[in-house]
C-alpha cells in the first residue's frame, strides 16, 4: 500500500509542470505564433476566445462565420512574430501584439511558441 501511495505523490510531482496554469513564457518577451494549417486563429477579446474554443469543439462553422463577420476573429501567418503583452490562466491565452501590425489579440497557448 505505501508504494502505491508513493507511486501516486511521484506522478503527482512529475505532472504538476503539465497541468499548472502558470504562464510558460514572460510578459515582455518574444515569442512566435505558430499552427500546422499556416493560420493562426486569434481574437479580440478573451471571451470571443471561449466562444471560438466552443464553436471548434462542436464543429459549428456557423458560429465561426458570425464571430469573423462581426470582427472578432483575426488570422495570423503561422511563423508570425509576437510579443507577450499578458496571460490570462483561467482562459489559457496570451494577450500578444502582432509584429508589424501592432494588432493585440488573443491567443490560446498551444499556438504560443518561445522564439
Amino acid at each position: 500500500m505505501k508504494a502505491l501511495f508513493l507511486a501516486f505523490i511521484l506522478i503527482s510531482f512529475a505532472l504538476l509542470p503539465v497541468i499548472s496554469d502558470a504562464a510558460q513564457l514572460e510578459i515582455g518577451s518574444m515569442a512566435v505564433a505558430r499552427d500546422p494549417t499556416g493560420t493562426v486563429l486569434g481574437t479580440d477579446s478573451t471571451q470571443s476566445l471561449e466562444k471560438l474554443m466552443d464553436f471548434v469543439r462542436n464543429q459549428d462553422q456557423q458560429g465561426i462565420k458570425e464571430l469573423r463577420r462581426h470582427g472578432h476573429l483575426v488570422d495570423i501567418k503561422s511563423g508570425s512574430k509576437i510579443k507577450i503583452l499578458s496571460f490570462d490562466s483561467g482562459e489559457n491565452a496570451y494577450k500578444v501584439r502582432v509584429f508589424g501590425s501592432g494588432q493585440e489579440i488573443w491567443l490560446i497557448k498551444e499556438t504560443v511558441l518561445p522564439k
